[in-house]
């Protein structure tokens, strides 16, 4: 899927929310049905078709960056005896490609994994470290509306109580 990011957005709650109709606005598209049914014809396609496409997808690199999410268990894993705390997802880099972002949700966690070309990008902590700091922004904002509405029904109860006399 071609997906259009607002990246120059900088309050995190109008971006996120921007994300979301994007994001919305390419599966009502049908972008990701079409990957799905391109997969699936895999197995009816004559083998020479399927052998001439395969041979055309590494030439056409119209992307250099990856981003893709996998819903893990939410629930916690053992492996003798031991927790899994983390779960790190990686994307492998393609001919050209320059960078794989994977989100893996876990047990009530979102792990990223992130995978660059060295050359293409060599300061890719420097991403990691604007990802940590996006999402305690994202934190922080979600916080601060949350308080903002338990408190706004005490509010009004206390002004009514003040009005009625009590």
């Amino acid at each position: 899927m071609w997906a259009p990011l607002p990246v120059g957005e900088t309050d995190p709650v109008r971006r996120l929310r921007k994300i979301s109709e994007s994001m919305a606005g390419v599966k009502e598209s049908g972008q990701a049905v079409g990957a799905k049914t391109l997969t699936e014809l895999s197995g009816f396609a004559p083998q020479t078709i399927m052998a001439q496409a395969a041979r055309l997808l590494p030439r056409q690199r119209f992307f250099n960056v990856v981003v893709t999410n996998v819903p893990g268990p939410q629930f916690p894993l053992y492996l003798l005896g031991s927790k899994l705390l983390h779960a790190y997802p990686m994307v492998p880099l393609a001919e050209r490609q320059g960078l794989g972002i994977a989100v893996m949700s876990y047990n009530g966690r979102l792990d990223f994994g992130l995978n660059a070309d060295w050359d293409a990008l060599p300061d890719v902590e420097l991403l990691a470290e604007d990802i940590r700091n996006s999402l305690a922004d994202l934190v922080k904002s979600a916080r601060t509306r949350s308080a903002k509405q338990r408190a706004k029904p005490l509010r009004a109860t206390t002004e009514r109580q003040a009005d009625s006399g009590k």
